[in-house]
């Protein structure tokens, strides 16, 4: 008997140990996840992309923009050639009355914003679309994400300059007007596009946006509760956001 009181005794400080442990252990985890996510590597159907662009009815460049942050530049095709995506796509919008123009021309620039976890090839299907109807798109790679050198992501609070930033590099090395300009961005993208919008000299005419949030608390909240289930997450998001904050010199 007071062997099984001394085991017991030893179980249940362990139990309250771990019980006391865990949240900050969740909490060092879940930070390290938002603000560090893993870097998605490039996938095949990227590659087969990168390797035969022309296929898909555009020419891709890859460049550096001065500060270092990796970006692609999507023409359309000077043949006017198309792909799969942009032939279904011309032939839709012409079937509802739009007024396109002819393959292979551009009337204005999108830059391209991907999502967390994401990298700038993950909108290739995008740039083919958008390509064969007169756009030329510019897509980055952000902080903490592909191929770019930084390692926090802030979530547009410190990469709202970059699109601007992209535009202007790829228009003065392959010399086109970089106006008129669009946005879109997706998720952690939106957020980025929104905050872009907001900088001194903007020179966005169009923003689209998907599946995003105006707000980075909330958004920090259910990437916890997502990484840490609903109880520990709501249990944990407050010392998240402290921790997340110190890695990323942030202040909410």
């Amino acid at each position: 008997m007071k062997l099984l009181r001394r085991h017991w005794g030893k179980c249940l400080a362990i139990t309250i140990g771990i019980a006391v442990a865990l949240p900050f252990v969740v909490s060092f985890w879940a930070a390290g996840e938002i603000a560090s996510p893993p870097r998605r590597q490039l996938q095949d159907y990227h590659r087969e992309y990168l390797s035969a662009p022309e296929k898909h009815g555009m020419t891709i460049r890859s460049t550096t923009a001065p500060d270092g942050t990796p970006y692609l530049t999507c023409l359309p095709d000077p043949s006017g050639h198309l792909g799969k995506r942009g032939t279904t796509i011309r032939s839709e919008l012409s079937a509802l009355g739009y007024h396109l123009p002819q393959a292979g021309t551009t009337d204005g620039t999108l830059v391209l914003c991907h999502g967390r976890k994401g990298r700038k090839e993950d909108y290739f299907s995008i740039a083919e679309r958008f390509c064969a109807v007169g756009f030329r798109c510019v897509i980055p790679d952000f902080p903490a994400h592909g191929d770019h050198p930084g390692d926090i992501a802030t979530y547009g609070v410190h990469e709202g300059a970059i699109p601007a930033m992209v535009l202007r590099a790829s228009a003065q090395k392959y010399g086109f007007s970089p106006e008129p300009a669009g946005l879109m961005g997706m998720s952690m993208g939106g957020s980025i596009a929104m905050h872009a919008t907001g900088e001194p000299g903007a020179p966005w005419k169009a923003l689209v946006v998907v599946s995003s949030f105006d707000a980075f608390r909330s958004a920090l909240d259910a990437e916890t509760t997502a990484h840490a289930g609903i109880f520990f997450g709501s249990f944990c998001a407050n010392a998240t956001e402290h921790i997340y904050q110190r890695r990323s010199g942030l202040s909410f």
